[in-house]
């Protein structure tokens, strides 16, 4: 925790010395979006029973801002606050999110930057996020997260990057998931080998806290590497070790063998389209008040179709098991979104998502989502 504060006392004096000469002549550029969303669902809480189509109507307002606040010193802050009506059954509910940044350039080699974030979210918006939701997919979910990350560049070629972080998951009154808490500590080191690939290592230890007072711990080891193919390919890749222990019913501390873990992914960039194809093996913060080993694949496209066109398209699934249960849980998430620019300000979407959980007793609870909707986007200025 002595690095928490050594970070901050930076971060507070590189603040303060960037506001003196640069108050009068720094402005913050503010922008706004709104979204106005129409949308018809069967089934959209996932629930075992499904209760039939249901339609919606949701207003979504997202303000942001930039403020350049001095030399090598700029913040950044965006939120949302959505209201959404269901016309029958569920009733309305109020969801948002907020955070902020603070980035420093004390120097060329040196950069700090501090993160906080709040969010307020349906479980089934979270869906591609969190395992928990094939649990319990009916209690709002709050995430809070504090970051603080320390980048040192020694030479043109060499990155390190340690970071501290406090992160809080719950479930609001949730009958079955609990309050987790944990604190992240990394470090890792890059090197560009050559113009077309860089490698690496990391570090990291996850501790939790929850009332179930077993308290879980992971530490965990990472070889890097990011490589570009052919121009418009690029691909990642992480791959080691990780190992928990944790506090047994005996009050013993215990450790798991070693086991594989990591991720990767591959993206195609060619003009006017992305494609990306991901997969991870890794242990996450659980509403179990543990930390579930879980395994997930993804993949994303965005293609411009015509001059104000854009279509996007994902998917997402998840498994982990299920603490003392047999069996495991399951997600999976399908979404398409085209979006039309009328002009500038003015944008027209529609789409269409699947979404589907496995149950504890082996069934699955599937939702098809219709939506249309407008945006109205007021630049920064």
């Amino acid at each position: 925790m002595a690095a928490v504060g050594t970070f901050g006392l930076q971060i507070l004096a590189a603040f303060s010395a960037a506001l003196a000469p640069a108050a009068v002549r720094a402005q913050p550029q503010l922008g706004l979006e709104v979204d106005v969303n129409a949308f018809s669902a069967s089934n959209p809480f996932l629930l075992s029973e499904d209760p039939g189509i249901t339609p919606g109507g949701e207003i979504v307002v997202r303000p942001d801002l930039t403020w350049p606040i001095g030399p090598g010193t700029t913040a950044t802050a965006e939120g949302s606050l959505g209201f959404r009506q269901y016309s029958r059954r569920y009733g309305n509910f109020v969801t948002g999110q907020a955070t902020g940044t603070l980035q420093h350039r004390r120097s060329e080699y040196l950069w700090l930057r501090t993160d906080a974030s709040y969010e307020r979210i349906l479980p089934t918006d979270a869906l591609a996020d969190s395992i928990d939701v094939a649990i319990d997919p009916v209690s709002l979910r709050e995430n809070i997260q504090a970051r603080q990350t320390l980048t040192w560049n020694p030479n043109e070629t060499t990155s390190v990057v340690g970071s501290v972080a406090w992160l809080r998951t719950d479930a609001i009154d949730s009958p079955i998931l609990i309050g987790t808490s944990a604190f992240d500590f990394s470090i890792g080191a890059e090197k560009r080998v050559s113009p077309l690939l860089a490698v690496g290592v990391r570090g990291q230890v996850i501790t939790t806290r929850s009332e179930l007072g077993d308290d879980p711990t992971i530490k965990a080891f990472r070889l890097t590497a990011t490589r570009r193919l052919a121009g418009t390919w690029r691909a990642q890749a992480s791959v080691g070790i990780d190992q928990e222990n944790r506090t047994g019913l005996d009050s013993v501390r215990r450790e798991t063998p070693a086991r594989l873990s990591g991720s990767g992914g591959i993206c195609y960039e060619p003009e006017h389209m992305a494609v990306c194809l991901t997969a991870a093996i890794r242990s996450v913060i659980s509403g179990f008040g543990n930390l579930q080993r879980e395994t997930s694949v993804g993949a994303t496209l965005r293609r411009r179709i015509s001059e104000n066109g854009t279509l996007a398209a994902s998917a997402d699934y998840r498994r982990a098991p299920l603490p003392g249960v047999p069996g495991r849980a399951e997600v999976l998430q399908l979404s398409t979104d085209y979006e039309h620019r009328v002009s500038r300000r003015f944008s027209l979407r529609s789409g269409v998502d699947y979404l589907r959980r496995n149950l504890l007793a082996g069934d699955r609870a599937g939702s098809v989502v219709v939506h249309v909707g407008l945006t109205l986007r007021e630049p920064r200025r």
